[in-house]
């Protein structure tokens, strides 16, 4: 393809000059950038490390850089108005209102950049922090911790402790598998009554400022999070959840097959090993999944003496779609009823996470994706029910890696 490759280049080189000629005299080119970025980032960046995408990095050059040197040609010879792109949402004018955003009257679907974006990117999108704001509901977040009331607690009351640090933590709060941490572990039992006032803490710290911006549309109490813990209070709980269930010990008996002659004696399944008792650790995995939408109501009705007006909301529906559903704790359906504003699809590109999101029982709240990770699917997203979507832009500095692609 180098002969093609040749070529290419000229034409993006011209394609560059009318550019700048027309930025020159004060006409918008945003159009004709979103389509000449690609255009170099196929002949530069990827070029090299991407052969099998030459020769359809060379027809788009060929095809729309020719449709773009004739129309700017047009519009610099007066022929032809040159398309004006709409001005970014105006956040200060814009609220929740049941599925989507409102900007004053006008229902609105934006679509803005998380981490970031780089400069290059910044005409088009707007980054995600301008309208979402973070209160993480344990109270701290994996790089923070230890600016937070909750490190404090950690090293004083070994209650605060999670019993079991295995598999992914999500967020709640540094384990051995967080990125981005100095000195994990620092695993946390949200059943502590140290942990809760130490959550109330932060976000008396958090909150007021946040409060402050004029752009917030919502805010997170964090999301993939991941929790199971089997120290003593959790047995204690499991104990009175399991009683609350089956009422007596013969009924539990019979559903366990099992012979306790107190619910007293239940002990919690051995975290080191998988429970043998299936019927036990059904109940152990439903239980951990109620506890924890517990947790979350707790944390939002905290955060709401504070901070009562923005839609809050937690948690990402794919754990619903994993052999570890229970030991995540993440019932994103008890959650949407019962404490969610709105639908975090913080999830895989597949469009059949939004499609749960919108078949929850009387489910009528807007779906708001916040890292998404695949562009192909975005238009398929929003016409399935999505009100939002943040897309994942990674470091442009390292052009083989995927941050690059998006």
């Amino acid at each position: 393809g180098m002969a093609g490759f040749v070529h290419a280049n000229e034409t993006l080189a011209k394609v560059t000059a009318l550019i700048a000629e027309a930025r020159a005299k004060g006409i918008d080119v945003l159009y004709w950038q979103a389509a000449a970025i690609p255009m170099r980032v196929g002949l530069n960046e990827r070029w090299k490390s991407y052969p099998e995408e030459r020769s359809d990095t060379l027809r788009y050059v060929e095809k729309r850089g020719q449709e773009i040197i004739q129309e700017i040609g047009r519009v610099l010879a007066g022929e032809l108005k040159a398309r004006q792109v709409p001005p970014k949402p105006d956040f200060t004018r814009m609220k929740l209102k049941g599925r989507n955003f409102y900007e004053g009257d006008v229902p609105t679907l934006f679509y803005s950049v998380h981490s970031g974006p780089a400069a290059e990117a910044e005409p088009f999108f707007t980054s995600h922090n301008t309208w979402v704001s973070t209160c993480m509901a344990p109270g701290a977040d994996r790089f923070n911790y230890k600016q937070m009331p909750i490190w404090d607690a950690f090293n004083q009351y070994p209650d605060t402790h999670r019993v079991y640090d295995g598999g992914w933590c999500g967020h709640i709060i540094a384990d051995k598998w967080s990125g981005g941490v100095n000195g994990a572990n620092c695993v946390i039992c949200l059943e502590s009554p140290h942990t809760r006032e130490a959550c109330v803490q932060a976000y008396r710290k958090i909150l007021p400022s946040e409060m402050q911006r004029k752009t917030r549309l919502i805010s997170l109490l964090d999301y993939e999070y991941f929790y199971i813990c089997y120290c003593e209070r959790s047995r204690d709980m499991f104990r009175a959840w399991v009683k609350d269930r089956f009422g007596s010990i013969e009924k539990l008996n019979q559903a366990w097959e099992t012979h306790h002659q107190d619910f007293a004696e239940i002990q919690l399944p051995d975290f080191r090993q998988r429970e043998p008792n299936d019927a036990k650790r059904y109940d152990w995995l439903d239980f951990n999944l109620w506890r924890f939408v517990e947790f979350l109501k707790w944390a939002k009705a905290q955060q709401r003496q504070i901070d009562p007006d923005v839609p809050m909301a937690t948690c990402a529906p794919h754990y619903n779609f994993t052999k570890e559903w229970g030991e995540s704790g993440s019932d994103v359906e008890a959650l949407t009823e019962q404490a969610n504003d709105f639908c975090l699809n913080e999830s895989p590109a597949s469009t059949k996470y939004v499609d749960f999101l919108r078949s929850l029982s009387g489910n009528r709240k807007a779906i708001v994706e916040i890292e998404g990770s695949e562009y192909r699917n975005t238009m398929a997203s929003f016409l399935h029910g999505l009100s939002a979507l943040s897309l994942y832009w990674a470091w442009d500095e390292s052009p083989g890696d995927g941050g690059s692609l998006l």
